[in-house]
Formats: structure tokens, C-alpha cells, sequence
């Protein structure tokens, strides 16, 4: 995924192959919010994490990535 910025308008692209390109414009304001929430709701679900199974920032950091990795397969099965 490709993150561009354009004066006070920012782009946020992902292409797939070279098939198809799928575009979103967005204010730079709405972007730092959306990215701020995401930081602090996985942050959040860090500390948490390493909190309530007494282990290290980076293993919850580690073991929160696979988590939702697995999560990810599961539902969208063998073959996305």
C-alpha cells in the first residue's frame, strides 16, 4: 500500500498487479485522525495484552500480529 501526499489533499492508493488501481482522496486532517485511532486502539490493545498475560511489550506486539493474521485466514479460508 502507497501513501502519497498531496498539498492539503492526501492520496491513498493500493494497486493490484497491474490490472487494476483503486484511489481514495481524503484531507490531510482526516488521514492523522485515522491513523492516530489506529495506533492508539492497537497500542491499547498491546498493553493490555502484556499486562494480562505478564509478558514483554514485544511479545504481545508479536503474538497480537499472529493473532490477527490467523484470524484473517480463517475467514477468508485457504485460497482468498
Amino acid at each position: 500500500m502507497a501513501f502519497y501526499l498531496d498539498g492539503q489533499r492526501g492520496v491513498l492508493s493500493r494497486a493490484v498487479g497491474s490490472v487494476s488501481l483503486q484511489s481514495f482522496f481524503w484531507d490531510e486532517t482526516e488521514i492523522t485522525d485515522k491513523l492516530f485511532h489506529l495506533l492508539e486502539t492497537s497500542w491499547t490493545q498491546i498493553v493490555s495484552r502484556s499486562r494480562k498475560e505478564k509478558i514483554f511489550m514485544r511479545m504481545a506486539a508479536l503474538s497480537t500480529g499472529i493473532s490477527r493474521v490467523f484470524e484473517a485466514k480463517k475467514q477468508r479460508g485457504l485460497f482468498p
